[in-house]
């Protein structure tokens, strides 16, 4: 709220108070004339009466006048002292809690001296680089020599009329014939390899492998046409996934190993099926002929430890399979999932 001291007395206002409520000192209304004025001024008064005539005793120290209003001082001295009193009493009926009393003994504290400890650090380890050296390298290995690989071109091709015979000493390589037999050719191996790769024989070839000494044999083609195939891996293994047929003949040396025809046999391939009037000696710890035996006059003859192992798919036909075993003693697990009628499977006397 503003306010605006009485244009009479002084005393601080109200401003919407001032032109219509009374002056409680000097009864003065702003913008009339005051009721005291009224009674007490007369309205020809002389301003310069009472005044000295010399100018310079205007300063000099005289009574008050004669209107002054000692009563309007009076009341506001009084009005002061009561609003002192009553402040004191209401401080002294109702004190502040955050007051501290005027003996009390606390001691302020200077914030700038508070010490807050701090908390423990573990010790900080310091890294320590190594001490410079010459690096060390791993001398290299040497690398192995090259196995020397017969070059297909200088093998001389075979002819039905004279035989080829090659010379191999690879221990720890692949040998893969390099051409196709046919026509009556004639090839013999010899010596050693880790593994040897052959295609189908057809038309009366011949190859002989049987000083070759061999860890693995793949054969991947059809033997037929009377061909003739020898094969020798002691404690190796001989994969056949081929045909053999046509009156052809195979024997596969390779005891304490195993002998697989891999393929089977089913009504739309023939698989690695023996028939044909084939004749097949197979000599291993563990046979297993996924393909079928069948035709006329088609032999297969298995010779086995006597804990050796012999697995037939199917004997069909008035094809033969029998086994023989060392002295003819022996327990054998041997066995044939499909035999017709007409089939034999037995051991040999």
């Amino acid at each position: 709220m503003s306010t605006t001291a009485c244009p009479e007395c002084g005393l601080p206002r109200a401003d919407d108070q001032l032109e219509t409520v009374p002056c409680p000192i000097c009864a003065t209304v702003a913008g009339q004339t005051p009721a005291r004025d009224a009674v007490t001024r007369k309205p020809d008064t002389d301003p310069t009466a009472g005044l000295p005539a010399d100018a310079s005793q205007l300063h000099s120290h005289g009574g008050p006048p004669a209107n002054f209003p000692f009563g309007a001082v009076l009341v506001f001295l009084l009005g002061s002292a009561a609003g002192v009193g009553s402040l004191l009493g209401w401080q002294t009926a109702f004190p502040s809690r955050s007051a501290i009393p005027s003996d009390s003994t606390v001691t302020p504290v200077e914030v700038s001296k508070v010490e807050r400890p701090l908390p423990a650090l573990p010790p900080k380890q310091i890294a320590i680089a190594p001490f410079p050296h010459e690096p060390k390298y791993a001398e290299p290995e040497p690398d192995p020599e090259p196995v020397p690989v017969p070059d297909p071109k200088a093998i001389p091709q075979p002819q039905a009329d004279r035989i080829v015979v090659i010379e191999l000493n690879l221990p720890d390589a692949v040998y893969t014939l390099p051409f196709t037999m046919k026509k009556g050719e004639r090839v013999v191996l010899k010596g050693k390899v880790k593994t040897l790769r052959a295609s189908g024989l057809d038309g009366g070839a011949v190859l002989d492998a049987s000083a070759l000494h061999a860890a693995n044999i793949y054969v991947t083609g059809r033997i037929d046409g009377r061909s003739s195939l020898k094969l020798n891996a002691p404690n190796g293994v001989v994969t056949v996934s081929a045909t053999v047929t046509g009156k052809s003949t195979v024997e596969v040396a390779a005891p304490g190993g195993e002998v697989k025809f891999s393929a089977p046999t089913t009504a739309t391939r023939p698989g690695s099926q023996i028939d044909g009037g084939a004749a097949v000696t197979l000599t291993a710890r563990t046979i297993d002929l996924r393909g079928d035996v069948n035709g006329i006059d088609t032999k297969v003859s298995v010779n086995i430890p006597r804990t050796g192992t012999l697995r037939v798919a199917a004997i069909r036909g008035t094809a033969t399979v029998e086994y023989r075993v060392p002295e003819g003693k022996g327990v054998l697990d041997v066995s044939a999932v499909i035999l017709a009628p007409t089939a034999t499977f037995k051991k040999a006397d």
